[in-house]
């Protein structure tokens, strides 16, 4: 599953990558309606958006396409529900939240001088994005993270 999703769902497109779902957002250069347009029909992406006017184009040309509601966490939840998407976090499938690249864990040796002394030394686990270079870990965001997507898990039935 693919997913193309417009700027001004970030937030949501940052989640569903963290979750290991590819989410494109970036396009290149020209019109970014036109090109999502485009891009939905070659890849067979879904389209996520909070634009009328891409809603309805794509509506128009029978291009799979989801209006997703402003509160980041109850969409998160209305789109794992319908496209069947685990809210779980799993590390080995989890992807650069800025960039869509899949992560790659490393040894804590890997991340010295990249990531505070605290973390190499805490054992916690360390993930390189190859593409731009940032380092994530399991620190306390990663706990937030968690009881995020406990309050997306029971906003999915309504």
């Amino acid at each position: 599953m693919e997913f193309i999703a417009d700027e001004m769902l970030g937030k949501l497109a940052r989640w569903l990558r963290i979750l290991g779902v590819s989410v494109i957002t970036d396009l290149g250069m020209g019109n970014f309606d036109d090109l999502a347009l485009k891009a939905a029909e070659e890849r067979n992406c879904v389209i996520l958006t909070r634009d009328e006017n891409l809603f309805k184009r794509a509506v128009k040309r029978n291009i799979r396409v989801e209006f997703v509601p402003e509160d980041p966490i109850r969409a998160l939840a209305e789109i794992s529900a319908k496209y069947g998407i685990q809210l779980e976090i799993n590390l080995d499938k989890t992807r650069c939240p800025t960039c869509n690249t899949p992560l790659r864990r490393v040894r804590p040796e890997e991340a010295i001088g990249k990531v505070p002394d605290a973390v190499v030394r805490s054992g916690k686990q360390i993930l390189v994005c190859n593409k731009c270079n940032k380092y994530y870990w399991t620190g306390t965001h990663y706990e937030n993270m968690l009881s995020e997507l406990e309050i997306a898990r029971s906003l999915r039935g309504r």
